[in-house]
Protein backbone atom coordinates (compact mmCIF):
# COMPACT_ATOMS: atom_id res chain seq x y z
CA UNK A 1 0.00 0.00 0.00
CA UNK A 2 1.66 3.25 -1.01
CA UNK A 3 0.48 6.64 1.54
CA UNK A 4 0.58 9.66 0.10
CA UNK A 5 -0.92 12.13 2.76
CA UNK A 6 -2.14 14.28 -0.10
CA UNK A 7 -3.55 11.89 -2.26
CA UNK A 8 -7.73 12.30 -2.81
CA UNK A 9 -8.12 8.42 -1.74
CA UNK A 10 -5.97 8.98 1.64
CA UNK A 11 -7.43 12.66 2.66
CA UNK A 12 -11.64 10.82 1.85
CA UNK A 13 -10.46 8.08 4.64
CA UNK A 14 -6.73 8.11 6.02
CA UNK A 15 -7.31 5.12 8.85
CA UNK A 16 -6.75 1.90 6.59
CA UNK A 17 -3.50 3.72 5.65
CA UNK A 18 -2.86 4.49 9.71
CA UNK A 19 -3.12 0.65 10.64
CA UNK A 20 -1.50 -0.57 7.19
CA UNK A 21 1.49 2.08 8.22
CA UNK A 22 1.30 1.41 11.92
CA UNK A 23 1.59 -2.66 11.35
CA UNK A 24 3.88 -2.64 8.46
CA UNK A 25 5.86 0.42 7.82
CA UNK A 26 5.86 2.41 11.11
CA UNK A 27 9.04 4.81 10.05
CA UNK A 28 7.57 5.32 5.72
CA UNK A 29 9.10 7.57 3.36
CA UNK A 30 6.48 9.14 1.33
CA UNK A 31 7.37 8.61 -2.17
CA UNK A 32 8.85 11.75 -4.15
CA UNK A 33 8.18 14.41 -1.22
CA UNK A 34 11.23 13.86 0.73
CA UNK A 35 9.87 13.71 3.80
CA UNK A 36 8.96 10.78 6.65
CA UNK A 37 5.85 9.37 8.01
CA UNK A 38 5.89 7.57 11.77
CA UNK A 39 3.16 6.39 12.96
CA UNK A 40 3.57 4.35 15.79
CA UNK A 41 2.99 6.32 19.15
CA UNK A 42 6.01 5.76 20.92
CA UNK A 43 8.15 6.68 17.96
CA UNK A 44 6.20 9.81 17.45
CA UNK A 45 6.77 11.10 20.70
CA UNK A 46 10.74 9.98 20.50
CA UNK A 47 11.06 12.22 16.97
CA UNK A 48 8.99 15.29 18.99
CA UNK A 49 11.24 15.38 21.70
CA UNK A 50 14.24 15.55 19.58
CA UNK A 51 14.47 18.46 17.20
CA UNK A 52 18.04 18.08 17.31
CA UNK A 53 17.74 15.22 14.90
CA UNK A 54 14.26 15.24 13.84
CA UNK A 55 13.90 18.90 12.67
CA UNK A 56 10.19 20.36 11.59
CA UNK A 57 12.14 22.89 9.38
CA UNK A 58 11.43 23.79 6.18
CA UNK A 59 9.25 20.62 4.82
CA UNK A 60 5.98 21.48 3.74
CA UNK A 61 6.77 24.54 1.65
CA UNK A 62 8.92 22.89 -0.71
CA UNK A 63 6.57 20.35 -1.00
CA UNK A 64 3.69 22.99 -1.64
CA UNK A 65 6.01 24.63 -4.10
CA UNK A 66 4.25 27.92 -5.90
CA UNK A 67 1.02 26.60 -4.41
CA UNK A 68 3.02 27.79 -0.53
CA UNK A 69 0.03 30.17 1.22
CA UNK A 70 3.37 30.92 3.70
CA UNK A 71 5.40 34.02 3.00
CA UNK A 72 9.14 32.92 3.13
CA UNK A 73 10.10 35.00 5.98
CA UNK A 74 7.27 34.04 7.89
CA UNK A 75 6.99 30.01 8.15
CA UNK A 76 3.87 28.39 9.51
CA UNK A 77 3.91 27.28 13.07
CA UNK A 78 4.50 23.07 11.95
CA UNK A 79 7.68 24.14 10.25
CA UNK A 80 9.16 25.60 13.17
CA UNK A 81 11.55 23.61 15.96
CA UNK A 82 11.61 25.56 19.20
CA UNK A 83 12.29 27.43 20.81
CA UNK A 84 10.44 29.02 18.20
CA UNK A 85 7.69 26.61 17.85
CA UNK A 86 7.08 27.06 21.98
CA UNK A 87 7.25 30.92 21.44
CA UNK A 88 4.45 31.11 18.60
CA UNK A 89 2.37 27.98 20.15
CA UNK A 90 2.00 30.29 23.22
CA UNK A 91 1.18 33.08 21.71
CA UNK A 92 -1.47 31.42 19.21
CA UNK A 93 -2.63 29.76 21.94
CA UNK A 94 -4.14 32.78 24.13
CA UNK A 95 -6.21 33.59 20.68
CA UNK A 96 -8.19 29.84 21.19
CA UNK A 97 -8.95 29.75 24.67
CA UNK A 98 -12.85 27.72 25.54
CA UNK A 99 -14.01 31.39 26.34
CA UNK A 100 -13.03 33.52 23.11
CA UNK A 101 -14.05 30.13 21.11
CA UNK A 102 -17.15 30.18 22.50
CA UNK A 103 -17.24 34.09 21.25
CA UNK A 104 -16.61 33.18 17.83
CA UNK A 105 -19.41 30.35 17.80
CA UNK A 106 -22.40 32.46 16.59
CA UNK A 107 -20.38 34.37 13.44
CA UNK A 108 -19.00 30.47 12.91
CA UNK A 109 -22.41 29.16 12.28
CA UNK A 110 -23.37 31.68 10.20
CA UNK A 111 -20.44 31.37 8.10
CA UNK A 112 -21.15 27.87 7.64
CA UNK A 113 -25.22 28.46 7.30
CA UNK A 114 -24.12 30.73 4.32
CA UNK A 115 -21.42 28.49 2.81
CA UNK A 116 -23.87 25.63 3.25
CA UNK A 117 -26.93 27.36 1.29
CA UNK A 118 -24.24 28.48 -1.59
CA UNK A 119 -23.56 24.85 -2.01
CA UNK A 120 -26.79 23.76 -2.20
CA UNK A 121 -27.92 26.24 -4.07
CA UNK A 122 -25.22 25.40 -6.68
CA UNK A 123 -25.89 21.88 -6.51
CA UNK A 124 -29.89 22.63 -7.40
CA UNK A 125 -29.01 24.74 -10.77
CA UNK A 126 -26.55 21.95 -11.77
CA UNK A 127 -28.83 18.84 -11.12
CA UNK A 128 -30.07 17.98 -14.69
CA UNK A 129 -34.00 18.18 -15.37
CA UNK A 130 -35.93 14.86 -14.86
Amino acid sequence: MEYNPFSPEVQENPYPYYTYLRQHAPVYQIPGLGFWAVSRYDDVLAVLRNPQVFSSTNWISPVLGDLSPFPPNAPPLIELDPPGHTLQRKIINRAFTPRRVALLETHIREVVHTLMERTACATRRKRPEV
